[in-house]
């Protein structure tokens, strides 16, 4: 997106008197007024260049459309790597089995409160893409409150380069309570 910026000084008479300025700081107020700086969106053809919030990151921006800024695409595969979303009932057969590997991206204080039985903490504020298991012969699944840091763990496992298949667990540890799946203090 291209900017144009206007500034104007005040003239101390409630109006702004524009004028052009090399610098790029404001002039003090001691000065003779205080400055403000305006900028004013230029727009190429018919369409904003803008982007979504998210992809204002520089690793999810490659995964924006140009031809459609706003719409949000998926970003390209990696030979692999695999996510599979899970609900909650599944796993707590898995781990009733005794079959499944699950890691917890929520926070310390968080997996303290409560958390599966058996969870490995991994937390997102610090996740360690090494902890994951690359060959595991169970299931591997990531989990948190409600479904969404688990999908941004595994963001950050595809980003290392991670090799392996994941899970996430849909709705996170609220789903699977409302399922009836144990959870244990500490």
């Amino acid at each position: 997106m291209r900017l144009s910026i206007l500034r104007a000084r005040s003239t101390g008479s409630g109006q702004a008197s524009p004028r052009a300025s090399r610098t790029r700081g404001a002039r003090s107020a001691a000065a003779g007024g205080s400055w403000v700086v305006i900028f004013l969106p230029l727009h190429c053809g018919t369409r904003s260049l803008t982007m979504p919030r998210r992809a204002r990151n520089a690793q999810t921006a490659s995964s924006c459309s140009l031809e459609r800024p706003n719409e949000w695409k998926e970003p390209p595969p990696v030979s692999g790597f695999e996510v599979t979303i899970v609900d909650a009932e599944s796993v707590i057969a898995w781990v009733k089995a005794g079959k499944v590997t699950v890691f917890d991206v929520r926070e310390p204080e968080e997996f303290a409160a409560a958390h599966i039985e058996g969870a490995i903490p991994n937390p997102l504020s610090r996740f360690d893409a090494s902890l994951i298991p690359t060959d595991s012969p169970v299931p591997v699944v990531l989990h948190c409150r409600s479904g969404v840091r688990c999908g941004h763990a595994a963001d950050r496992l595809r980003a290392s380069g991670f090799q392996g298949k994941i899970n996430r667990m849909a709705g996170g540890i609220i789903a699977w309570q409302a399922a009836g799946g144990p959870v244990v203090s500490g």
